[in-house]
């Protein structure tokens, strides 16, 4: 179960203003977070999707930076921010330690038109609670999740190698059924509780195991 609070990181002004700064017009953008007590990983596709006068217009190769790593402790994930003008969904997905506690807040802004301001953002609390796991895709891929991990995560790996891994399975997932808007590169960004922190970025899709140990039982 989710709590909608107010974002503290910094404050919210503070927080705001770093989202905005961070934001890229992306859409179709799959984001996912996997909490283990070794860390926190972060993970995003990289594909870029372009939009001129609310039609799409040919892909130009380049890599969208959905992820930012600010002051080596705290992930911003943007995603849902293009199409300004048109119901835009602007989403974050904000990771770090506070204290040396994992957290993990999801912060939906609306935009007011008539207006012309931002209203005051609306921040949910995801962990620490009772999922260890987020997708941006959520309602699209709960369903699928759990026997496509089975399928790509080694149960043999160290536990901080399954972190990442499940975190890029998500993405991976997320390009299986909605490649039109994501794609390769995989970016993952994972926090440790001590500080460090490890940036990975991966051009090739997760193998599926089971495929592959069915074909090895067949040979024998």
């Amino acid at each position: 179960m989710t709590k909608t609070i107010r974002p503290r990181l910094h404050g919210p002004g503070t927080l705001l203003f770093a989202l905005l700064i961070c934001a890229e017009p992306v859409v179709g953008t799959t984001i996912s977070v996997v909490i283990l007590p070794q860390g926190v990983v972060t993970a995003a596709d990289g594909k870029t999707v372009q939009y001129a006068s609310n039609e799409r217009v040919p892909p130009i190769g380049r890599v969208s930076k959905k992820l930012r790593l600010l002051r080596h402790r705290i992930v911003i994930g943007s995603y849902g921010v293009a199409k300004i003008g048109v119901e835009p969904q602007p989403g974050f997905v904000v990771t770090g330690y506070e204290s040396g506690h994992a957290t993990v807040i999801k912060i939906e802004v609306e935009i007011d038109w008539a207006a012309a301001r931002l209203r005051q953002p609306e921040a949910t609390l995801l962990y620490p609670s009772a999922t260890t796991m987020f997708s941006s895709d959520a309602e699209k891929v709960s369903s699928l999740l759990p026997t496509w991990i089975n399928c790509r995560v080694s149960k043999t790996a160290a536990a901080t190698q399954r972190m990442e891994t499940t975190a890029r399975a998500i993405v991976d997932l997320g390009i299986e059924i909605n490649e039109v808007n994501v794609g390769l590169p995989i970016t993952s960004v994972t926090l440790f509780p001590n500080g460090s922190y490890r940036i990975r970025r991966y051009h090739s899709r997760l193998p599926d195991l089971c495929v592959s140990h069915s074909q090895k039982t067949a040979q024998k």
